[in-house]
């Protein structure tokens, strides 16, 4: 059967986390972590986690980017 969006969110957040913090793979997790918030938006520790990364990367086009996307997803609901 199908897998639930919400559990391969956190699938795909917790590899983007670990890409990111223990293998130091800021492109992959990142990628991961955008995965995730496609499958839900609102995944708190994904977005918190992403948004962390791009700020220590000072991708900042990356961060306006995430943020208007969810800026659209909270008007949508």
């Amino acid at each position: 059967g199908e897998e639930d969006p919400e559990q391969r969110a956190e699938f795909l957040y917790r590899a983007g986390k670990l890409a990111l913090t223990r293998l130091e793979r800021t492109g992959e997790g990142l990628a991961l972590l955008r995965r995730a918030l496609k499958l839900n938006p609102r995944h708190p520790p994904a977005l918190e986690e992403a948004a962390r990364a791009m700020i220590q990367a000072e991708s900042w086009a990356s961060l306006l980017e995430l943020s208007r996307a969810q800026a659209q997803h909270e008007l949508a609901y």
